[in-house]
This record gives structure tokens, sequence and C-alpha cells, in this order.
């Protein structure tokens, strides 16, 4: 139907619609979240989880095997490995993940430590690529692993060479002190530690700190026992592509080793990075 001055108006009905399959779309990532995190459920299981009729959840894990994205064995659902590859094309064409693999690798090799790439995604930090290493504790979170930036060294690095108003911003989406943030959904964010800043003119303080210095300390702010350093990659044009960073155990290595030969390890990684993306 057309108002006086001709103009379009969407009709009530199809504005329905269009919620209904807003709707649909979150349910599908909802299913496919809890398969995930669960790796074998039953459609029950599933139902009574997400309490989602079990009618709906029959259409919505029929379309999702339909499509490739979910697989059954006899009345048990699981995620296929189709998943990955939506995110995998986008990571092969990621300048800041093609030319800091090799690098993070050496580094891993030289000190035998976690290293990670990170970007920040929505106002959370994405881990792009982690590096294997022998260390016999497995805390690395994955890569597409989400959290808060404040919470981690490259996540501090990233916040910290933002904008004040993207800072900010990102601040006020995903409270410091507050474990779920409203834009997360029921994503699986790492909860708070005693450790986690939960003071915004604190960690403002802080973040003037790592402009200074270059770097960014984290220690038992995401994981209990685990302490990161991060170091921010520039682009040509002075913006944060993402962030570098090493996880270790904080028992494991002298404050001298962490705080003063680590930082450099990384400035330099970072710098040859940055030059092989603007130059290349």
């Amino acid at each position: 139907t057309y108002d006086s001055h001709k103009l379009l108006i969407t009709p009530v009905s199809s504005l329905n619609k269009i919620m209904t399959k807003l709707v649909s779309v979150e349910r599908s990532f909802a299913i496919l979240r809890e398969l995930i995190a669960q790796e074998n459920s039953s459609m029950t299981e599933i139902s009574e989880e997400l309490d989602i009729p079990s009618s709906t959840m029959h259409d919505h894990l029929s379309k999702l095997i339909e499509l490739g994205y979910v697989t059954r064995d006899g009345n048990q659902y699981q995620p296929s490995m189709r998943i990955m590859e939506l995110a995998e094309h986008h990571r092969q064409r990621m300048p800041l993940y093609q030319h800091s693999k090799p690098q993070l690798q050496d580094l891993t090799n030289q000190i035998g430590e976690h290293a990670t790439v990170m970007i920040e995604e929505n106002g959370l930090g994405t881990l792009v690529y982690t590096t294997e290493s022998d260390c016999n504790v497995n805390f690395a979170p994955h890569p597409g692993s989400q959290m808060k930036l404040h919470r981690t060294g490259e996540g501090k690095a990233i916040l910290a060479y933002l904008s004040e108003d993207r800072r900010r911003e990102i601040v006020n989406q995903h409270e410091l002190d507050n474990n779920h943030s409203p834009s997360v959904g029921n994503r699986n964010i790492p909860p708070k530690t005693q450790s986690t800043i939960t003071d915004e003119n604190e960690l403002f303080t802080e973040l003037e700190t790592v402009r200074e210095q270059g770097y960014a300390f984290a220690s038992e702010e995401l994981i209990r026992g685990i302490r990161s350093i991060g170091v921010p990659i520039i682009s040509d044009d002075s913006i944060v592509m993402g962030s570098i960073g090493i996880y270790s155990p904080v028992n494991k290595l002298t404050d001298d080793t962490f705080h003063e030969e680590f930082p450099d390890l990384l400035l330099r990684k970072a710098n040859i990075i940055e030059i092989n993306i603007n130059y290349s």
C-alpha cells in the first residue's frame, strides 16, 4: 500500500514474515552452537536445552542436514566439518594470517610457548590462529574462540590502538564486570577471574601505558594460572589490524624473561609482519 505521498509502506504481514525468518535464523545458529558445545546430542536433548518444541527442532535439524552443516548417526546429531569451510576461506585470504603464521611458528619453536593472532570482531577478540607448543599445559584457546578484549594481552594491545570513541563503545557494549554481554548471546565467553580489570578508569590508564611501551600484559585475567603478552599489528595508514601474543603458565618463567625478553621478541616479529603486509 502507498500513503498520500506515494511512499512505499511495508505491510504488517510482511514485517511479521521478516521477523519470523530472523527468529528462525537465530534458532538455527543456537542449535549449531549447542551441537558444537555438546559434540553429540539427540533431538530431545537439544530441544530441552534450548526450550524449542520438538517439531520446530526437527525442521531446523532437517534443513541443517540438507545444507551439510549437521550430520546424523541414528538418533544422535553433530556438527559437520563443513562449518570449518566458512571461516577457513575467509582466514586464508587475510594478510594478517598469511604473514603472521610463519613468524609465530618460528617464535614457538624458539621459546616453546603458545603464540596467537587476534582480531577485533563486533567488540570482541577473535583468535585467528594459535600455534602448538611442547608445553604440557593445554590451555590455549582454539581459532575462532572469542573473549572480551580487556582480559588478554593481545586484546589490550588492540584496544589501546583503537580510537577513543571505539574503545568506549566496546567497553559500554561488553561490560567490564559482567560475565555475559547482551550482544554476545549464548556464545561461550570465558567468565572473569579475580584478576580481571572491572574498573573503566583503571583499564584506560593501563591502555595509555600500552600505547607508550608498545605492548600489553594480562596476568590471570582470562584463565587462572595463565598470563599473556600482546603486541599490535599496525597498517601503513596507522590502523590496528589485530595483534599477536604469547600465552604461558604463570610459574613457568621468571618475571625477567616474561616482562623483558618476551616483549622484545614479539615486537621484532610484529615489525616483520607489518613490513610484509604493508609492502607485499
